[in-house]
């Protein structure tokens, strides 16, 4: 069930896996840093209000370097926030871009040790590992 769109991502929610799915729009290439919180803000609130067990990022088109004090505060508000509420496993579709695929590694590795996390290349092998 879908459950937020925007320029930048879309997010559903899959009540029977209780799972969020959050897809990139290639319009993250405009996106600025005040753009990326506002869009993280409103993950952190369906994290708290759904409590999913696991989470998906489809990054592949994710054309936004996110900067190191705007990764801690990701993971400060949002990861966290998906910590705090039970969730067990992240994965993520990584882009082509080197330097997107890093910074969005480096957000993560802020709270690794609360939750399981793993970057594909392939969606599939992602959501047979998540459903694990």
């Amino acid at each position: 069930m879908s459950i937020y769109s925007s320029k930048f991502c879309t997010i559903d929610f899959d009540a029977a896996k209780k799972q969020i799915i959050q897809v990139w729009k290639e319009e993250t290439g405009n996106m600025s840093s005040m753009d990326f919180q506002a869009e993280q803000s409103e993950l952190a609130k369906i994290l708290n209000a759904n409590k999913p067990l696991t989470f998906f990022t489809d990054a592949l088109t994710f054309n936004y370097v996110i900067p190191p004090d705007i990764q801690e505060w990701n993971a400060e508000r949002v990861l966290a926030t998906f910590a705090k509420n039970g969730g067990k496993k992240i994965g993520i579709l990584i882009p082509p871009d080197i330097f997107a695929q890093v910074s969005i590694q480096q957000a993560l590795d802020e709270v690794t040790d609360s939750f399981q996390t793993r970057y594909f290349e392939n969606k599939a092998e992602m959501v047979k590992w998540l459903n694990e």
